[in-house]
């Protein structure tokens, strides 16, 4: 492929999605299409396989089953965590719109998926917190209220919730201060949600300060509400729970900002995403040292003049693989230095 930009024009149904989608469960380690990963796997086939060559001479594959994906480096098997810093990938696909104007799941995949490209350990600590809450909501269905077997779920459960809801709050942050001169606002929205003023009120004054206040506040809000979750059967509070508003400067609303999933036009969600994409795609540079492969499916439609120049403007910074179902969606890119890719 080129290293820079590789076009890919075909009509609707022609297959140029997958492609993308193959790179992107290189880049990912899961379906950027869809929540189930064994739905990649071809109808009548019992196994879904993608590999690449790096630039590096690094082999890389990923192969997915009904029951379990697996990884290789260089031919052999390796874990997750260890094959996620190879290759990152931002991916921008129609239905991405969900990311505004969806549910709050969403947005916490967002987020999730951004933390871990930046950093392998969020994974563990997710799957560690996802583990412990399907231990208590097991202990809350069960109709059996034991106080010490709580404690020893609800303890490590609440080290998990604080770790991930202050590395959602700081990439929160970090998201911010790029996105304020492009007139979009992030809130995040812990859950329960008092727990955002205790993110304020302990701004600054150190993560270990955070961390003792929202350890105190986790604790006693889980045993409250011991009693009510055991009639319906699970937790009703923890990241698991969490959203993000987005929200877009506009001086004639009552406090200066406005929700895009309420307010918004399908045109300024559209630009809102690739612009909190494009933003994901700086972070993880920052953190990573290398910027991440670009995927842009279908990203011109709708978009006016200005927008499509910024993509045009953030295309050349790494490599991009951009699919179009026309010729004329694609007519103001310069091809001197482009790949075309032929599907079919």
């Amino acid at each position: 492929f080129n290293p820079q930009l590789n076009i890919i024009v075909a009509p609707n149904g022609a297959g140029k999605s997958n492609l993308l989608e193959a790179i992107g469960l290189i880049g990912t380690g899961s379906s950027v299409r869809t929540s189930k990963s064994r739905e990649a796997i071809l109808w009548g086939e019992h196994v879904a396989r993608v590999e690449v060559l790096l630039e590096t001479a690094t082999k890389l594959a990923v192969s997915i089953t009904a029951s379990k994906k697996h990884f290789f480096v260089g031919g052999s098997e390796t874990n997750f965590r260890d094959f996620m810093p190879h290759v990152s990938v931002v991916y921008f696909q129609p239905h991405d719109l969900r990311l505004v104007s969806g549910g709050p799941h969403n947005r916490r995949l967002f987020l999730d998926r951004t933390l871990s490209t930046i950093n392998s350990t969020y994974l563990l600590v997710r799957g560690e917190y996802l583990k412990l809450l399907t231990q208590r909501n097991a202990l809350l269905k069960s109709g059996r209220y034991d106080e010490m077997l709580f404690t020893v779920i609800e303890d490590p459960l609440v080290e998990r919730a604080i770790d991930m809801i202050i590395a959602r709050n700081n990439l929160v942050s970090r998201m911010n201060t790029a996105l304020l001169p492009q007139e979009i606002v992030l809130e995040y929205l812990p859950s329960p949600q008092a727990m955002r003023e205790l993110l304020q009120e302990s701004a600054g004054k150190g993560e270990e300060n955070l961390r003792t206040t929202l350890r105190e506040y986790l604790r006693e809000k889980f045993r409250e509400l011991r009693e009510k979750e055991a009639t319906l059967g699970f937790s009703l509070i923890g990241p698991q729970r969490d959203d993000v508003k987005v929200l877009i400067i506009d001086p004639l609303a009552p406090d200066g900002l406005k929700d895009i999933l309420t307010f918004g036009s399908r045109g300024q969600q559209r630009v809102a995403v690739i612009r909190l994409l494009f933003t994901t795609a700086d972070i993880i540079e920052q953190s990573r040292g290398e910027r991440p492969i670009l995927l842009l499916d279908d990203v011109f439609s709708e978009l006016d003049a200005r927008n499509r120049e910024l993509i045009l403007h953030t295309i050349t910074k790494q490599q991009t693989f951009i699919t179009a179902p026309d010729e004329s969606e694609i007519s103001m890119l310069d091809f001197s230095d482009a790949s075309r890719i032929s599907i079919g």
